[in-house]
């Protein structure tokens, strides 16, 4: 997939129109809907919106599937970093 400027711009505004859309979002759910009914659908909305329908957008049906289709073992002693850095914000 070639990346072309227009995409690339696209890519690196997505974080910084992720905080503050999620944050309204958040904001009038809970003033229109209640502050737990709000919270639900505010999640909602950042799962359908930001973790489903951006990366389908960005990858394509195919791309988003295939980060899914490979196995990749965590615990190898080549990625010990990052299973530290994920067991450290667990716990």
């Amino acid at each position: 997939m070639e990346v072309t400027d227009y995409r690339k711009y696209t890519l690196l505004a997505l974080p910084a129109i992720l905080v503050p859309s999620t944050a309204l979002v958040f904001l009038l759910l809970s003033q229109w809907l209640g502050k737990e009914l709000g919270y639900v659908l505010g999640f909602l909305f950042y799962w359908l919106v930001w973790c489903f329908l951006v990366p389908l957008a960005c990858l394509g049906q195919d791309g988003l599937l295939s980060l899914f289709s490979e196995h990749i073992p965590l615990f190898r002693t080549k990625n010990w970093l990052l299973v530290v850095l994920l067991l450290s914000t667990t716990v």
